[in-house]
């Protein structure tokens, strides 16, 4: 009864599908537009109710690749609001129609994907990208669909971060998460920022962002601290 109490499922991915529209450099999931794999409906519905069973409070987030070209994408993200509290769906924003179609209901949320300014987005994920996926973050938010814009920082774009930031201010949205990179799919171990690079930009960012409420942002534990934290109370390092 312990064991059971303690443990809290409190997020759920469901990836519709490897395919993509886009063929991002740091893709998670290295997707494309050739990948095919898209998964059985009657499955992911199957899986939702198994999941349903176990905990509604989670949040479900539906992804992909890029999950609105799932054929039945608007039936599967439909069966989650059945089940579930809160739907996140993951997108890189550029099919409007099925996502209006699938998320007008006060339970869904959409995140999207936004890469830098202008030019460094478009480099990215294709030109034209960055002035429909801003067109469309602000047609979504004004159905009244919760948007977050998510921000992946890493060697290439950190320094489109002010100018996207002057953007996103006259965008209309909810919330902007900034992360770092992380190292898998098609992402290098390269295209990671370093810690102290990261630090640095971070507080330069607190400081000077159009969109303070809207935003975050988080330090990573420097080296420095890393160390300072493995010492014990009589100056001898933890190796636990």
């Amino acid at each position: 009864m312990v064991a059971a109490q303690r443990f809290e499922l409190r997020q759920i991915y469901l990836l519709l599908t490897r395919k993509c529209n886009l063929s991002c450099s740091h893709c998670i999931r290295s997707s494309t537009p050739f990948h095919k794999e898209m998964i059985d409906t009657q499955l992911a519905l199957d899986i939702l109710q198994q999941l349903h069973a176990i905990r509604r409070e989670a949040t479900l987030m539906i992804s992909g690749g890029e999950p609105t070209l799932h054929p039945n994408f608007k039936q599967i993200v439909g069966a989650g609001l059945e089940r579930f509290n809160r739907v996140v769906v993951n997108s890189n924003g550029l099919r409007l129609i099925p996502l209006l179609e699938a998320c007008l209901h006060p339970s869904a949320e959409i995140q999207i994907s936004v890469d830098g300014d202008e030019i460094t987005h478009d480099r990215i994920r294709g030109n034209g990208t960055f002035e429909k996926t801003i067109s469309n973050i602000n047609k979504l938010s004004n159905a009244g669909i919760f948007i977050t814009v998510a921000t992946t920082i890493n060697n290439s774009n950190c320094n489109s971060l002010k100018n996207l930031d002057k953007v996103l201010a006259d965008t209309k949205f909810s919330r902007w998460n900034v992360k770092r990179v992380v190292g898998s799919g098609r992402a290098s171990d390269t295209d990671d920022i370093n810690t102290q690079e990261w630090n640095r930009l971070v507080g330069e960012f607190q400081k000077t962002t159009l969109n303070a409420n809207r935003s975050r942002i988080s330090f990573m534990f420097s080296e420095e601290g890393i160390q300072a934290a493995s010492i014990t109370n009589d100056g001898i390092s933890s190796h636990i």
